[in-house]
């Protein structure tokens, strides 16, 4: 598996996109992690993250606007399928600019699940099969990564990953020194 860094019950994690929490409750079954916390735009779904998960702490919030989560207070910090739906490349900027800042030295950030813009055609060839229109997802080009000192980025088609979008998407990790 990809092991990105050593989670247990101590981790404080942060999800900017959290949902209804499934992933930051899958977290706290797998590793123990204890401090949970989460923001998402749709506040049925922080209601939902809110009842599921009662050691978390989940706000109705902007992905690019974490001003209540203190400054290198996280040891993980992500977001999972969020760029395609933000608004353009300085949204995601900020987004990904204030999970850096609330994630403490030695610990890392995850951004997952990124639409490929050089794989764009891939990706709307992908798409005809069951939509009509094309999307309206934000495609993320290659270079915009190298502006995120020690950005890695995973491409998901060459690891293998089996579902309908791994052609086109990419992961990408930052460990914060």
């Amino acid at each position: 598996g990809c092991n990105i860094m050593n989670l247990n019950w101590s981790t404080k994690v942060f999800e900017s996109g959290c949902g209804g929490g499934a992933f930051l409750d899958s977290l706290g079954r797998l590793y123990g992690c204890k401090e949970l916390e989460g923001c998402d735009q749709a506040s049925g779904c922080v209601d939902i993250a809110n009842r599921r998960l009662k050691n978390g702490t989940f706000w109705v919030g902007d992905a690019s606007a974490l001003s209540r989560v203190p400054d290198a207070s996280k040891g993980f910090s992500f977001m999972f399928g969020v760029t395609p739906y933000l608004n353009d490349e300085e949204h995601v900027e900020q987004s990904i600019n204030e999970l850096i800042r609330i994630t403490k030295k030695g610990g890392v950030i995850m951004i997952a699940e990124n639409n490929d813009l050089e794989r764009k055609d891939v990706a709307d060839c992908i798409r005809r099969r069951t939509h009509k229109n094309t999307s309206n997802h934000l495609f993320l080009s290659s270079s915009f990564w190298k502006c995120f000192s020690n950005a890695e980025v995973f491409d998901h088609a060459t690891m293998g990953l089996k579902n309908p979008m791994a052609p086109y998407r990419n992961s990408v990790v930052i460990r914060k020194q």
